[in-house]
Order: C-alpha cells, then structure tokens, then sequence
C-alpha cells in the first residue's frame, strides 16, 4: 500500500493537525504536550525528536461538560479508534 505523504512525518503531521482540528471545532479545552511541542515551537533549531503519536493534556472541564464526548464521537466516525 502506497502512502499519500512522501515522508512518515509528513503523515504524523497530518493526523495531529486532523485531530487538534476536531478538537478545536468541537470545542475542547487542551493543550499539546510531549515531542510535538519542540517540533512546533523550534523546528529551526532541533528537527523532528522522532515521536509520531499525538499527546494531548485535556482540561477536566472538557470531560465535564460534553465537549470531549462531542469530539470522540465525531473522530470514530472518522475512522479513529479508542486506545
């Protein structure tokens, strides 16, 4: 099977735009945590750190107050799976 990026960040990429996307239109109070947040922030000087999973800090009100559940809800039918 053929990828649509030409490189596995490229692709790491897209799904931390796709899901941080989701959760901002869903309303989500979070934050990005973890490697991306060194790539983002200062890629001119470090590169990528290697990590391709999406680490997100979500506020506990977002749990409390059905943004989170609205989220989930629309990254299933995306084809997501719960971890």
């Amino acid at each position: 099977m053929e990828s649509e990026f030409a490189h596995e960040i490229d692709g790491a990429f897209a799904l931390l735009q796709d899901v941080t996307g989701t959760l901002n239109q869903c309303r989500v109070d979070f934050v990005v945590v973890g490697g991306w947040v060194t790539y983002l922030f200062h890629r001119n000087h470090f590169g990528h750190p290697g990590t391709y999973d999406a680490d997100i800090l979500l506020n506990a009100q977002s749990l409390d107050d059905g943004t989170f559940t609205s989220a989930t809800d629309k990254l299933l039918s995306k084809g997501y799976l719960r971890a």
